[in-house]
């Protein structure tokens, strides 16, 4: 039970701030839109009869409204718990220095967590509208959030945090096969005792082990992977904030659940900054779906994608929340591991993969990479290609050519993958089964956090 009036405080102001956030966020999308078509920020919705233009890069007003609500809450937190001399600030680095500074230590530590995060976000958000404006290529997509992301990583290595990380135990399950099939001794190497190396020895026992540079570039590749995850499983409407809202109501659950441990003898100042970040980006991102859920009045452009990926890796990075984060991308991770022939060259990448709409059904069905001669691809796109044909995870339409030689394959994300499995559907259908498989493999994420992990990390 949370008993210290100042963290109390600092919920209620960060709920209420994030309330307000989402009033203005709905307003201003309202009483603006307008003039992003006024300045040519528009675009046509192709799935539409007619194909509306409506105005794009709303994401824009989003962002900047969660940077207002952000800006006026982060003194509220650091001037409450001076005043207060409260010590809901644990996460105090290793000084020797009196208690008074190690408590100001404390706050200005805290204080720089909270403005590294706002540099990042801003960067990103910047970039976003310039990709917006000016359609920049995809290495300026990679290349950027690396840099946006380095004020992140200072933060995290100035603190003396560590760079251990804690590997998952299998030797009960290795010890069981052992009893079953016996030791595997078969290499030519002694063991300390003179005997015959084990390879079951190799098995991992919960050890920690330090990544040291390794971890520190994983940070780099997180901040990169979440602000491009979210783009490429884009292109239906409500998609993009649609799965943002579900990944931020995840995480923002799990910071509720942590709640109870945090009272006046057992603080938590990383449950509160996970918290205090992605409360308001849950509102404001919940009244721009409202305008962006089918049919959509607004498309919220690369500019809302690489600020909701960003404000995700601030939290998976300096909430410490960076392994665990990835549990609530499985749908992102499955979606770019299945991309990866085409995001990597091996296969043909149209500049779109958005799904084709049919005018006369109303429908939505796959798109495809355009016709390509299979033989002509390099050694890993033939293999990816007779992998995909085997397990029939795309659709390959033969014969096509003057030589009846070449063939054209449904684009590579999981939208086509699930219009392949149950067939053309209406817009609105396709985003609702989407979010529901983002649901269900976020529950599949709780499920490996707290059961799983209970068996995999205790000895």
């Amino acid at each position: 039970m949370i008993h210290d009036t100042s963290v109390i405080f600092l919920i209620g102001a960060n709920i209420l701030l994030s309330i307000f956030g989402a009033i203005l966020t709905h307003h201003l999308i309202k009483e603006m839109s307008y003039l992003f078509i006024k300045a040519n920020l528009s675009g046509k919705d192709l799935s539409k009869k007619g194909k509306p233009r409506i105005p794009e890069a709303i994401g824009v007003i989003a962002s900047a409204v969660y940077l207002i609500v952000m800006f006026l809450f982060i003194p509220v937190p650091f001037i409450s718990q001076y005043l207060s001399n409260s010590r809901i600030f644990s996460h105090i680095p290793p000084v020797n220095t009196s208690s008074t500074d190690s408590f100001n230590n404390a706050i200005s530590y805290e204080l720089v967590n909270y403005l590294a995060a706002m540099l990042s976000i801003c960067c990103m958000i910047f970039l976003g509208f310039a990709d917006d404006v000016l359609d920049l290529r995809w290495r300026h997509k990679l290349l950027l959030p690396t840099i946006a992301s380095l004020p992140l990583l200072m933060v995290y290595i100035l603190s003396a945090d560590s760079t251990w990380v804690t590997v998952p135990r299998f030797d009960f399950i290795c010890d069981m096969l052992k009893s079953q099939f016996g030791p595997i001794t078969f290499l030519p190497i002694q063991g300390r005792d003179g005997l015959p190396f084990d390879l079951w020895r190799l098995c991992p026992r919960g050890q920690p082990i330090n990544l040291r540079i390794f971890f520190y570039i994983y940070i780099l590749l997180l901040a990169v992977f979440c602000t491009n995850a979210i783009n490429i499983l884009a292109g239906i409407n409500g998609i993009e904030v649609g799965q943002s809202v579900i990944i931020s109501g995840c995480i923002l659950t799990y910071s509720i659940l942590q709640m109870p441990q945090i009272s006046l003898d057992i603080p938590d100042s990383l449950t509160l900054f996970r918290f205090s970040v992605i409360c308001p980006f849950l509102g404001v991102s919940l009244a721009l779906l409202w305008h962006n859920w089918y049919p959509a009045r607004v498309f919220v452009g690369d500019t809302y994608c690489n600020f909701a990926g960003m404000v995700l890796a601030v939290i998976g990075i300096l909430g410490h929340f960076s392994k665990s984060l990835l549990l609530f991308f499985i749908p992102q991770i499955l979606n770019f591991i299945f991309s990866i022939p085409q995001l990597f060259g091996w296969i043909p990448c149209p500049r779109h993969r958005l799904p084709k709409w049919n005018e006369t059904t109303d429908r939505l069905g796959m798109s495809y990479t355009g016709p390509f001669r299979p033989s002509s691809l390099p050694f890993m796109g033939r293999i990816s290609f007779r992998f995909l044909k085997l397990f029939r995870l795309v659709d390959v339409k033969k014969q096509l050519g003057e030589d009846r030689k070449m063939v054209d394959m449904s684009n590579l994300t999981l939208i086509n993958l699930a219009l392949k499995i149950f067939g053309p559907q209406h817009e609105r259908n396709v985003t609702v089964l989407m979010l529901v498989g983002q649901i269900l493999l976020s529950l599949a994420g709780f499920g490996v956090k707290f059961y799983l992990a209970k068996l995999l990390y205790t000895s």
